[in-house]
């Protein structure tokens, strides 16, 4: 291709470009207000279908967490961009622009040709680099508006979408401390709304570095009371590495379930995958009569369940709890038998049956703090309002620590203990120990700070 050609060709493809970019500024703009309420509706919609493709398989965890964060970056601008005072409108002011773009456009493009085109010029950066670059504006970009949309807030605190979209966008980030805090804030506009309940325990989680937190846990089972298809709970213990409290609650799903819940299969494929991971038989159960030992109910036994009475039920789950109880008396140092048949009694609101368990726990698992603090606490939590502590889970709080005079959860619960036994200077002396040990911006700093508000407020 000669001179003369090539720069006819390179004047033709900027005229091209000049013109495409000049012809709407020529044009009046559309009002702001609408149009940023159509962007934001757009956003919001993009996330929508984002979710319903991740379900579908159409993209990957990871490819939806990067749109994730670019879709929500722009939503965050549309939202701050409502208090801004929108351009001033008419044909001057586009003409200008538009004579502005006509003569910069053609400079720069000769520029950048003349820059890069020159054999002397040195190399451009590569992809990598200028994907490392985009990367970092896109992050300083969208902290920028998240930190905007804390103005607003500021200003406008009974906003629950700006909450919530401050809340997920700071765990798009990683940042779930402050994610939690957010969400608190959501929480505390809208008290029963199960679905911030349910993000705010699953961010607690994630706070805590996958530990599920006293806090989360209760969050996750009050969703679980009220919503009882919700996979949040379990699904979240589960990945946590508490198949224990994760399996008992799927096993209760299943059976509660009506026999045409949409969500039984996918309730009943987790208690299968549960059951081989802790070595439960989930495809048949042993008869009693061959002497085989049975952990739990298997898939064949939640079926069954689905067609019996109430009492029928009830007699089903008490076989096994009896079973799990006869089999505990042969291997006393199962430390997560022990923990589940205390649960279990807890559930069913036998009481005395469930403190006597934790006794015998206590007695014969005497140096597992593991095994000591989760009965404890699954006796303490089972309790009904107004219910005295257990005597047998003050005994195994004490012997925790013992072991680990620093262990967090114990140290909350005991302040619990003491708080409700009227011993509330050793209380508060508890609970700002453990307060000096946690990182000032965690979830568990926040919660043990209103335990002692509360203990101040008395409360």
């Amino acid at each position: 291709m000669n001179g003369v050609l090539l720069w006819a060709v390179l004047a033709a493809m900027t005229l091209a470009v000049t013109a495409a970019l000049v012809v709407p500024l020529l044009r009046l703009r559309p009002p702001r207000g609408r149009r940023a309420d159509f962007n934001r509706q757009v956003y919001r919609d993009q996330l929508g279908e984002l979710d319903a493709d991740v379900e579908r398989g159409v993209v990957t965890a990871a490819e939806a967490e990067a749109a994730r964060v670019e879709i929500q970056r722009r939503l965050i601008a549309t939202v701050e961009g409502d208090g801004e005072a929108p351009p001033a409108a008419g044909a001057p002011r586009a003409a200008a622009v538009a004579v502005a773009v006509a003569v910069l456009v053609p400079a720069a493009a000769l520029s950048v040709y003349l820059w890069l085109g020159s054999p002397g010029a040195p190399a451009a950066p590569g992809p990598p680099r200028a994907a490392g670059a985009e990367a970092a504006r896109e992050a300083q970009e969208l902290d920028a508006n998240i930190e905007k949309l804390r103005a607003r807030l500021a200003r406008q605190g009974g906003d629950l979408q700006g909450w919530l979209l401050l809340a997920r966008s700071l765990t798009v980030l990683g940042r779930h401390g402050e994610a939690v805090a957010a969400y608190r804030r959501a929480a505390a506009i809208d008290p029963g709304n199960l679905d911030v309940k349910a993000a705010a325990a699953e961010a607690l989680v994630a706070a805590s570095d996958g530990r599920v937190t006293p806090e989360a846990r209760t969050g996750f089972r009050e969703v679980l009371a009220a919503r009882p298809g919700d996979p949040a709970a379990p699904y979240n213990l589960a990945q946590a590495g508490e198949l224990d409290d994760a399996f008992d609650m799927w096993r209760s799903l299943l059976l509660d379930a009506p026999a045409d819940a949409p969500w039984r299969e996918p309730v009943a494929q987790r208690v299968r995958e549960l059951a081989a991971r802790l070595g439960v038989d989930g495809t048949a159960a042993p008869r009693p009569e061959d002497g085989g030992e049975r952990r739990g109910p298997t898939a064949e036994d939640m079926a069954a369940a689905a067609d019996m009475s109430p009492e029928e039920r009830r007699r089903m789950i008490r076989g096994m709890v009896e079973d799990l109880a006869a089999r505990l008396e042969g291997q006393p140092d199962d430390a997560q038998g022990w923990r589940r048949l205390v649960r279990v009694y807890g559930v069913l609101g036998e009481r005395r049956e469930a403190y006597a368990a934790m006794a015998r726990a206590v007695a014969r698992l005497p140096d597992d703090a593991g095994a000591l603090l989760g009965a404890a606490g699954a006796l303490m939590e089972a309790r009904r309002p107004g219910d005295p502590v257990p005597q047998a889970a003050v005994t195994a709080l004490r012997r925790v620590l013992d072991i680990e005079p620093e262990n967090p959860d114990a140290l909350f619960y005991m302040g619990e203990v003491q708080a409700e036994a009227g011993a509330i200077e050793q209380a508060r002396a508890t609970w700002l120990g453990l307060l000096r040990r946690l990182d000032p911006g965690s979830p568990s700093h926040a919660t043990v700070k209103r335990a002692l508000e509360r203990l101040e407020s008395g409360g």
